[in-house]
């Protein structure tokens, strides 16, 4: 039976559950425990979101390492993970779609002057402000990865 320890910062027991319900439709016999448990220390996978990173060292079964975010510069920068861990990062389709709305959230508010209408509002004054001529606003995707490709793509269109 794998075992695989799992740790999501601020997550319930609830979360665990559901995560231990969708693994054993594909893996019925999979054993989804607590990363700070001590059943964990027999554990061959970890599937963490800004685990205690130490922790990790402490399982000496561990082979592979799942990051439930898109980025593992983190993990890949932390010391402490044993070089033989393979690293393994989900792309989510999903999740790149989300951060390509925040970028243009950003841009529009950038360009529309948000802020500027925000701090008049607080002074309780109605006027219109100068727009920036989005033409003339370059901006740069630095990464045209799972997440910045979809950004560029969203962006272009």
């Amino acid at each position: 039976m794998p075992i695989v320890a799992f740790f999501k910062e601020g997550t319930s027991i609830e979360v665990q559950n559901i995560w231990k319900k969708r693994l054993k439709l594909f893996i019925p016999s999979i054993k989804l425990v607590p990363l700070l448990s001590n059943e964990a220390k027999k554990a061959e996978i970890a599937l963490v979101w800004k685990a205690p990173l130490r922790r990790l060292n402490e399982l000496q079964n561990l082979k592979g390492l799942i990051s439930l975010g898109q980025g593992v510069d983190h993990i890949l920068y932390d010391n402490s993970i044993p070089n033989n861990v393979h690293v393994i990062r989900i792309v989510d389709p999903y999740m790149a779609k989300s951060m390509s709305h925040w970028v243009i959230l950003s841009v529009l508010n950038y360009i529309r002057d948000t802020q500027g209408y925000h701090d008049q509002e607080k002074s309780m004054i109605y006027k219109s402000r100068d727009e920036i001529n989005f033409l003339s606003v370059k901006i740069g995707v630095y990464g045209i990865g799972a997440i910045g490709g979809v950004v560029l793509k969203t962006l272009i269109l």
